[in-house]
């Protein structure tokens, strides 16, 4: 498997032989802009593909699962669609996992209380779910994940372990705020792209193809997320796959193992 530290290896040997052959021959420089090229195109695939552990493991999938699907929303709590996306979820006896956005959650804290009572899982989707947040340095990063994990835990009393990467992109400095904060990612196997395709039916149609051991990528903040999710609900249940609790599908633990507080 290609990974960060192999792509570094493979550029390097590829210097070095190009510098090398520089004493024996002429050496094009579109030898060495097609190297960096070909380096850059392989960072940008491995960065932007959450499935591909290019810089470090990301739980996509449970391939050891036989029978059932794991449901995640991303970028919530949202006062207008979340209520009734638990409603649905009642409706059909389902558990999910919820990756919240602490900003959103300190300003919507029964909404956080009411997700984890109701039995689903909590994640942390960082602080603010910055558009630049795969560039800060690996300190900024930390900072976020520590503050998030604290609003969670004075709300529900629990410090949440699980962790997904804004916008599914991961590099070497969140590979180091991760290595210091114990965090473990978690990523998706079915991805909805319900924040860019308007027609519903067509979400559905993506979502279909979850089987056994996926992990569903879904979002709270799309207006017509509850009826899409019931149609989606619905479907798993004629086709005979269970949506299981998500910490059946996706391990270790989402909390650390420690006393809670009564909320």
């Amino acid at each position: 498997m290609l990974t960060f530290g192999r792509t570094n290896t493979i550029l390097f040997a590829g210097l070095l032989t190009l510098n090398i052959s520089q004493f024996f021959t002429s050496v094009s420089g579109w030898w060495y802009l097609a190297l960096g090229a070909g380096y850059m195109t392989v960072i940008s695939i491995g960065s932007f593909r959450v499935n591909s552990n290019f810089h470090f493991p990301v739980i996509c999938r449970n391939s050891s699962i036989d029978k059932g699907v794991a449901i995640t929303f991303d970028d919530g709590p949202d006062p207008e669609t979340t209520p009734r996306i638990l409603e649905v979820l009642k409706k059909h006896d389902a558990k999910a996992a919820f990756f919240l956005i602490a900003q959103k959650a300190e300003a919507h804290p029964d909404l956080v209380r009411r997700i984890h009572n109701e039995g689903h899982i909590i994640g942390n989707h960082t602080y603010g779910h910055s558009y630049y947040f795969d560039f800060f340095p690996a300190f900024r990063m930390l900072r976020e994940f520590v503050k998030s994990q604290e609003v969670i835990n004075n709300i529900i009393g629990k410090k949440i372990v699980w962790f997904r990467p804004p916008y599914g992109v991961t590099n070497p400095m969140m590979k180091k705020a991760l290595r210091k904060s114990g965090f473990i990612t978690v990523g998706w196997s079915i991805r909805s792209l319900d924040t860019v395709i308007k027609d519903p039916e067509k979400v559905i149609a993506r979502v279909s193809k979850a089987k056994a051991g996926d992990i569903i990528l879904l979002h709270e903040t799309r207006p017509d997320m509850p009826e899409i999710l019931d149609r989606v609900l619905s479907m798993l249940e004629e086709r005979g796959e269970p949506v299981l609790s998500p910490e059946i599908i996706i391990q270790p633990a989402p909390y650390q193992v420690e006393e809670s507080v009564q909320v």
